[in-house]
C-alpha cells in the first residue's frame, strides 16, 4: 500500500493491490484506505502526523513518563479529528494552495514559562529543552537524552523564547542534535515536541511537555501571540 497526496491537487488517491473492503481492512494503518485518504487529506489541509508524537515512558530516559496525543484520524484515532486539527483547517480552509509561510504563521511569536513557589518567582532555575524524534531506521521516536537548550530563569522567574518556528526547526549546525551521518538518527531534522525540564535551586524537578502542535492549536484558536507556561513548585 501506498500514498499519494499534493497541496497542489484536491484529489487524494490511496492505492492498495489488493481487493478489499475499503471501510475496515488494510495493511496500515488498522482502520481501513477509508481512513487512510481522510489521513492524507489531513495532509493537504497541513496538519502533521499526530503519531510521530506518541512517545513511550520506556523511550524517555529523561522524566521516564510517555507522551499520548488526542486521539485524531491523523494518526492516533479513528473517525474524529482532534482541536488542534480543527483549529488548523479552519485557518487554512480558504487557502489555495497552502501559503508558503503556514509552518511559521501557526506558531505564537513568544513562549514564556514562569516558575514561582508559593507565590513568588524563582530566579536562577535551569530550565533544559529536551527534543523528541521522529522514529526512523536507526531511532525509535524518543526523547533525545542530550539538552538542546538551557535557559535559567531571571529575577521574575521567567524565561522567554521568540522565534519559536526556529525552536522547533534546528539548524543542522545546531549544538546537541543527532547526528545525521554516517547514520540518520534525525529522521525529519525537526523537534515534535519538547520535554522542558525545570530544576530549583536546590535540585528540586518538574516537567512540561510542549509539543509544537498544543502552542500551535492555542495560538490559531485564541489569536494569542503568547503561549504561557506556568510552574509552581
Amino acid at each position: 500500500m501506498w500514498w499519494r497526496w499534493s497541496q497542489w491537487q484536491s484529489v487524494v488517491m490511496c492505492y492498495v493491490r489488493e481487493a478489499h473492503n475499503i471501510f475496515t481492512d488494510a495493511l496500515y494503518p488498522d482502520q481501513g484506505t477509508y481512513s487512510n485518504l481522510g489521513h492524507e487529506y489531513g495532509h493537504v489541509r497541513g496538519a502533521t502526523d499526530l503519531y510521530q508524537y506518541m512517545i513511550a515512558a520506556e523511550d524517555n530516559p529523561v522524566s521516564h513518563e510517555k507522551l499520548t496525543p488526542p486521539k485524531c484520524n491523523m494518526g492516533t484515532g479513528y473517525r474524529v479529528w482532534s482541536d488542534y486539527c480543527s483549529a488548523l483547517f479552519n485557518y487554512t480552509a480558504k487557502m489555495r494552495p497552502l501559503d508558503k509561510d503556514l509552518s511559521d504563521k501557526v506558531f505564537p511569536r513568544k513562549l514564556v514559562i514562569k516558575v514561582g513557589k508559593m507565590g513568588k518567582p524563582l530566579s536562577n532555575c535551569t530550565v533544559n529543552f529536551y527534543g523528541t524524534r521522529a522514529g526512523g531506521k536507526y531511532n525509535k521516536r524518543d526523547v533525545y537524552p542530550k539538552a538542546y537548550r538551557t535557559y535559567t530563569t531571571s529575577k521574575r522567574g521567567i524565561i522567554e523564547i521568540t522565534d519559536l518556528y526556529k525552536l522547533y526547526h534546528p539548524d543542522m549546525t545546531d549544538a546537541n542534535i543527532p547526528p545525521k551521518e554516517p547514520q540518520d538518527l534525525f529522521p525529519y531534522s525537526y523537534w515534535f515536541s519538547f520535554l522542558v525540564e525545570i530544576i530549583d535551586e536546590v535540585g528540586q524537578k518538574k516537567y512540561v511537555w510542549l509539543p509544537d502542535v498544543e502552542l500551535q492549536r492555542e495560538h490559531l484558536e485564541t489569536g494569542n501571540d503568547t503561549y504561557t507556561v506556568n510552574v509552581t513548585f
